[in-house]
């Protein structure tokens, strides 16, 4: 809850905003992981959550998420300690390349922090993004080609009908319809 105070003075008002006293204590996360490690060893991630002014905080529940280009995947969640320390267990076998984040969501007495880790994964096999083993033959490029060609020449066709008969004025106006060149009258 905050709490403002209006002081009216001689010619104006002076506005005033007082953080309450009940503020949560901004905490910060401390990560130990390991740079890199080989595909299907333990990654051990320690984090310590503390204060700013380096006192723990214990029973707080720190979050593990791997984080990716779509979004997080929530992996683990564990208390800290009554050091504010907690440890998270991980192998990884899929991804050559594992972002992590320990975060803590903060309570009313205490504000949220979170930290970030980075770890490369060796022997992990990444396979090509387009996998081709070898060029289209000359067989297949002649093939979609002529499919392609005969699809242009097609639409070129209808272009040009459309064309001839908007620059001839022979299109179908107040309610008629054209026969050969002649114009008839649509009766209901």
């Amino acid at each position: 809850m905050r709490r403002i105070w209006i002081v009216a003075l001689a010619g104006g008002a002076l506005l005033l905003w007082l953080p309450p006293a009940d503020a949560a204590t901004p905490t910060r996360l401390v990560l130990t992981a390991p740079s890199s490690v080989g595909v299907g060893e333990d990654i051990t991630i320690d984090a310590q959550l503390v204060t700013v002014d380096g006192r723990p905080v214990p029973g707080a529940v720190l979050t593990l998420s791997q984080v990716g280009v779509v979004g997080q995947r929530v992996m683990q969640r564990v208390k800290t300690d009554e050091k504010g320390a907690a440890s998270f267990l991980h192998n990884e076998f899929t991804l050559a390349h594992l972002a992590v984040r320990v975060a803590f969501a903060g309570d009313a007495q205490f504000a949220s922090a979170a930290a970030d880790a980075e770890i490369a994964i060796a022997g992990v096999e990444v396979p090509p993004a387009v996998p081709m083993s070898h060029a289209p033959g000359l067989v297949v490029k002649a093939a979609l080609f002529s499919v392609l060609g005969a699809v242009w020449i097609t639409y070129l066709f209808a272009a040009s009908c459309i064309v001839r008969v908007v620059r001839d004025g022979r299109g179908a106006k107040g309610g008629e319809t054209l026969r050969r060149g002649r114009s008839s009258a649509i009766t209901p």
